[in-house]
């Protein structure tokens, strides 16, 4: 079985969205929102998808540096990235596989 892929992103000041071919989930945030919430909300949009969908394997691709080494933090105090690694080993318990990919920025 192949893998799925999902692409995340936040533009400045917009929100956050989810990118799954002929799918685009997005969501308006607060303009309070620094770009390290609006990229970790992009990964939760992602992974809301993989959740629910009847797939089980996904690539996650992002440009967000930052998210993704927040993640290798299990100790982290931020409730985004603690809302990430809990669904993130939710998913591995149904059964399901995820790999984040971390992409170039602005090339």
């Amino acid at each position: 079985m192949t893998y799925s892929f999902i692409f995340t992103h936040a533009p400045v000041g917009v929100g956050a969205a989810a990118v799954y071919p002929g799918l685009i989930l997005s969501s308006r945030l607060p303009n309070a929102y620094t770009i390290f919430s609006a990229e970790a909300c992009a990964f939760l949009l992602a992974l809301n998808f993989v959740d629910l969908s009847f797939k089980t394997k996904f690539g996650i691709f992002s440009d967000s540096k930052s998210v993704l080494m927040s993640l290798k933090n299990y100790n982290s105090q931020n409730p985004l990235i603690i809302n990430i690694l809990s669904k993130l080993s939710n998913i591995a318990s149904s059964g399901k596989k995820v790999i984040l990919f971390g992409i170039p920025s602005h090339v």
